[in-house]
């Protein structure tokens, strides 16, 4: 029997994961101590690898649920999880599209340009329910901290506060990229005009709030990657730009 942590370890997850796991009903202990110490056996570890197998599938928590206790729209499940995916494929399909029309115009010496036809954002409510219910399930997941209630969406909003999100980040990997300072005029100036848009948008950020995200940023594996990716060093950029603009003038 394995206990909390070295299931974790074993498993490739965090111990809030199994914690949650276990108070949503999706992975039991194989038994819990008087002293309320879980630990798990061969079982749990098989239906642990079977929810990572469907999460990589990106299904929802209560779906894996059902196709674990094979309820009887199994099927259903498999099959609208398939459309999700040939959804998804041809999102990156347009986005490769758009990639490959940049490595042609930067080839040619052309300049290339973000535009509002070029950015994919996406189509209905539905697939941003979908991206606000995994980001909610992985911060859950990770840190233990419920988000809250599923809200109206306003999806031309929502793209458009995408879009922005999009330019401002690729605006701060090419000052990285240009040496600019994070400091520098060029850097805070857009770090504000950044806090100033969300601010329109109905978003309650002050530039120490903003601090703070970009620093969540900088340490979350998985938003630490996706700047990363982009440009390396672009996380501890962020944040070093977003902590010059909240520093007390002088």
């Amino acid at each position: 029997m394995l206990g909390v942590s070295e299931m974790a370890e074993a498993g490739g997850v965090t111990v809030k994961t199994l914690h949650y796991y276990h108070r949503i009903g999706l992975l039991p202990p194989a038994e819990v101590s008087e002293a309320g110490y879980r630990f798990y056996g061969p079982e749990e570890m098989l239906r642990l690898r079977h929810i990572l197998f469907y999460r990589e599938l990106e299904f929802t928590l209560e779906q894996i649920k059902q196709l674990l206790d094979q309820e009887p729209n199994t099927l259903c499940l498999l099959e609208d999880q398939h459309g999700r995916t040939v959804e998804r494929i041809d999102r990156w399909k347009r986005m490769l599209r758009t990639l490959e029309g940049a490595i042609q115009a930067a080839r040619k010496g052309e300049e290339i340009k973000m535009s509002v036809d070029q950015f994919e954002g996406f189509k209905d409510e539905e697939q941003w329910k979908e991206a606000m219910r995994q980001q909610r399930e992985y911060v859950q997941e990770q840190y233990g901290h419920d988000l809250g209630t599923e809200l109206p969406l306003d999806v031309g909003s929502l793209n458009e506060q995408a879009e922005e999100s999009a330019q401002f980040t690729e605006t701060l990997a090419d000052l990285l990229r240009s040496g600019e300072r994070h400091d520098g005029e060029a850097a805070t100036g857009a770090v504000r005009q950044h806090i100033l848009f969300m601010q329109a948008h109905g978003h309650a950020v002050t530039p120490q709030s903003f601090v703070e995200q970009s620093v969540f940023f900088r340490e979350d594996p998985f938003h630490r990657q996706l700047l990363e990716g982009k440009q390396a060093g672009l996380s501890y950029y962020l944040a070093a730009a977003a902590e010059a603009v909240a520093k007390p003038s002088e």
